[in-house]
């Protein structure tokens, strides 16, 4: 029972720093703001994070841990789908779509929250920039390793470098999630879908193998 309630303080002030961060910028809240928010007191706060740091990069871990779970579920979905490469890059856009339609406006925001943890803390953001970039080259790779695998079976109809176009996705993702936080509602699962009808014009015939 005891352990529980150390779990649900921590709990506590996670929930607390995020919501504070979202709403005030990282920089701007202060481990007092945090002890306010989720009625602990200073001592429960420093039982579980040597300092706001601590908070910050956990915080962050655990996005990112949560997009490469979600990540590793639709590339696997995709793989299972079909055979045919193009099917799967189709099916993996639907499902990020699909699932990126309703999501909730302060899930958006939680991308913020990353950025000014990274950016606005000078003294580990190269500890967290690194986490963050370890995550994009995963994505990156695996795209780029889907798009080869579609110019086996697919002539493209212009030159088409793997790279740009994995790229051009991350961007997407990236953007998209910005402008949606700032605009106050989700256009991107709009624009996941535009991407895909780009791949679509670009691989349009299979490939007419010499006999």
């Amino acid at each position: 029972m005891y352990a529980d309630r150390r779990i649900n303080t921590r709990k506590r002030i996670l929930r607390a720093a995020h919501t504070l961060i979202n709403r005030k910028g990282y920089s701007s809240t202060s481990i007092h703001d945090i002890l306010l928010e989720s009625h602990i007191t200073k001592g429960g706060f420093f039982y579980h994070f040597k300092a706001k740091n601590d908070l910050a990069k956990e915080l962050v871990e655990s996005y990112l841990d949560n997009i490469d779970r979600a990540l590793d579920i639709w590339f696997g979905q995709a793989d299972a789908f079909s055979d045919d490469p193009l099917q799967r890059m189709f099916k993996l856009l639907d499902d990020i779509s699909g699932t990126l339609k309703d999501i909730p406006e302060d899930d958006f925001r939680v991308v913020s929250i990353v950025a000014g943890c990274i950016y606005e803390n000078h003294e580990f953001g190269s500890e967290l920039k690194q986490m963050l970039k370890k995550s994009v080259d995963r994505l990156r790779e695996r795209l780029i390793g889907t798009l080869q695998a579609i110019e086996r079976c697919y002539s493209p109809r212009l030159p088409t470098d793997h790279g740009t176009l994995s790229d051009m996705f991350l961007s997407i993702l990236n953007g998209g999630i910005t402008l949606s936080t700032v605009a106050g509602k989700n256009t991107l699962a709009g624009q996941i879908d535009t991407y895909r009808d780009a791949i679509k014009l670009i691989y349009d015939a299979p490939v007419v193998l010499n006999s």
